[in-house]
């Protein structure tokens, strides 16, 4: 028997027009998710880590959600990383 899950990626681009200057003095991390088109069925035994994700009511969508990094210590410190890597791109 082989158990699938359904997924839809939470890594869409939030337009720096858009984002909450209150999201940066409170260093929370927004994410938006894609579009449902670019949902994807994946094998979840290759379900490597998750997220726990808290929603956001100010998306005109409903489609916009917060990292809660504070869970554990591991979460906070691959959050962390993440701001590195996406830092590094921008630039």
């Amino acid at each position: 028997m082989h158990y699938m899950a359904l997924i839809l990626p939470m890594d869409e681009a939030i337009p720096r027009a858009e984002s909450v200057p209150s999201d940066r003095a409170f260093r929370l991390t927004r994410v938006r998710s894609r579009r449902r088109s670019n949902a994807a069925f994946i094998d979840i035994n290759s379900i490597i880590r998750g997220a726990l994700l808290i929603g956001s009511n100010d998306g005109e969508a409903g489609d916009e959600f917060f990292v809660f990094d504070l869970l554990d210590e591991d979460m906070w410190w691959r959050m962390k990383s993440i701001r590195l890597a996406s830092k590094v791109q921008l630039s």
